[in-house]
């Protein structure tokens, strides 16, 4: 807020500066910068929403007064007329803060600038991810979710494909769960579509990273892999013919032996040769023949 009177400014260029984000538990500085163009300082008010916890006025003895704010801790030795740093922030330490700068006789102008300070809480682990196959094959649909547990506020969460960010098409993003403590965990789904250029030397690289500001960043990667395709060999059953008048097959092979037998007096009615014919093309008549008295 500017103040206008007449005459020249004797302030100008007052600027607050505040981290983005500090870690609870952790110190935060603030910086209040200024040009008093000659003017003599008067004091440097700081305040959280709109009430006054610390005081620098250089011709006091001492210089620093404080005043009791809760959840805000000034360390006074590392406090000055351009700086004020708070000690074991805590969540509830978030929220506005200005600076107020006053010059001294003639001129009294005074010049404040305001900012937001924001407290978080990290999550203690990096993003799970789940939902992912060690093998996928082409055409097929890759489903995911990356999780981090635990932030205030939520966390921010990335996916990435071989090093390259996803497109917002593929992503699903699913309602944050919030504890009961006050803690959120957000998810963060992916959906993809398994296609070759996607794989490099087989292998397809899934990233998902947690991030809060500047303050904390974690990824979590899994490779998984292309699946081949299985070819299976189809056997042709060779086809079976029926020959007619097909002869079965002998019984013996032909390195059989056949030897003829001894003739006696009760087949000397018939030549010998006859019977040894007949008995080698086993014909059941002729043999009868041959055996009769």
């Amino acid at each position: 807020m500017y103040l206008f009177v007449s005459g020249s400014f004797a302030l100008r260029d007052v600027k607050l500066t505040i981290p983005a984000a500090v870690e609870r538990g952790k110190q935060a500085k603030l910086h209040c910068n200024y040009d008093m163009e000659g003017e003599p300082l008067y004091a440097v008010k700081w305040y959280k929403s709109d009430r006054e916890f610390f005081r620098y006025t250089p011709l006091d003895t001492p210089p620093y007064k404080q005043f009791l704010t809760p959840y805000v801790h000034v360390v006074q030795n590392l406090s000055n007329g351009s700086f004020v740093v708070l000690d074991n922030v805590a969540l509830e330490t978030s929220g506005k803060y200005s600076c107020e700068i006053s010059a001294d006789a003639p001129s009294f102008f005074t010049i404040d600038a305001s900012g937001i300070l924001q407290v978080v809480e990290v999550p203690k682990e990096g993003p799970i991810i789940k939902g992912l196959k060690s093998r996928y094959r082409l055409n097929d649909t890759l489903k995911a979710e990356c999780t981090s547990i635990k932030s205030h506020p939520a966390a921010n969460l990335t996916w990435f494909v071989n090093d390259f960010q996803v497109d917002p098409v593929h992503l699903r993003r699913n309602r944050a769960h919030l504890s009961p403590d006050g803690f959120y965990s957000p998810r963060l789904g992916l959906r993809l579509l398994i296609t070759k250029q996607l794989f490099v030397n087989g292998r397809l690289r899934i990233r998902c990273l947690a991030s809060m500001h500047d303050i904390y960043t974690k990824s979590s990667e899994v490779s998984v892999e292309i699946e081949k395709p299985k070819y299976r060999y189809k056997t042709t059953p060779m086809p079976i013919f029926q020959w007619e008048d097909a002869q079965p097959a002998e019984r013996y092979p032909h390195t059989t032996h056949v030897y003829p037998g001894v003739r006696s007096k009760a087949m000397s009615r018939y030549p010998h040769f006859l019977c040894y014919k007949l008995n080698n093309m086993r014909n059941r008549i002729f043999g009868n023949i041959c055996n009769k008295t």
